[in-house]
């Protein structure tokens, strides 16, 4: 008896349950990123999450890409002349993804010193 119960149970469980669906988890477009370069210095390289963007001069932006899912911080790599300069997200543990939409991920870097300071902000395009 409690054997058919438990079935019965779980039966109507999975019937009135939510199911996932692909489309539950992508529900439209990808977000579009761009990355700016706001500093005074022309990068030799630029990569972000493994995507290696090339070289890009003071004051310009890069294209357009797309993502699936992207978050306010991003692992960024800079090389300018013989300096290399990064930085690197550990994980997006609590972190929400950014929602669909065009981003531009402004970044900057500060001098070519041992200490230069590379920074990034997200601003979000309309």
């Amino acid at each position: 008896m409690r054997s058919t119960l438990f079935y019965l149970l779980i039966t109507v469980l999975w019937i009135s349950g939510p199911h996932c669906t692909q489309t539950d988890i992508v529900d439209g477009p990808p977000v579009e990123i761009r990355v700016r370069n706001i500093s005074d210095f022309n990068y030799d390289e630029l990569v972000i999450w493994n995507i290696k963007l090339g070289p890009l001069k003071s004051n310009e932006t890069t294209d357009y890409f797309t993502r699936e899912t992207a978050y306010d911080k991003a692992t960024i790599s800079v090389q300018v002349d013989s300096f290399q300069f990064g930085q690197t997200v550990i994980d997006y543990v609590g972190e929400k993804p950014l929602k669909k939409g065009k981003y531009t991920f402004e970044v900057d870097l500060s001098d070519l010193s041992d200490f230069g300071q590379l920074s990034q902000n997200i601003v979000k395009d309309q």
